[in-house]
């Protein structure tokens, strides 16, 4: 399960996960063990993230699955 992937900050992330044969699941799996996500902003000091919905940023990817990946930018991250 992931965002769109034009809301993650990591060019070819797509390309890379069909090359390794992985495919992302439909929103309505249950069995989904694994989210990939953006974030809108990071802080260093309580490893918290900020998350916004909408547009192909759904809210179950980052809830739902048991594994939360959120791919950021260095400069996403507060002190």
């Amino acid at each position: 399960m992931a965002w769109a992937f034009d809301q993650i900050p990591l060019p070819g992330l797509a390309q890379a996960l069909d090359a390794a044969g992985i495919a992302v699941a439909a929103l309505d799996d249950s069995d989904v063990t694994v989210g990939i996500s953006g974030a809108d902003a990071a802080l260093a000091a309580t490893g918290s993230l900020v998350l916004s919905s909408g547009s192909g940023r759904y809210r179950a990817t980052t809830l739902l699955p048991t594994i939360h990946i959120a791919v950021i930018r260095e400069s996403q991250i507060a002190a």
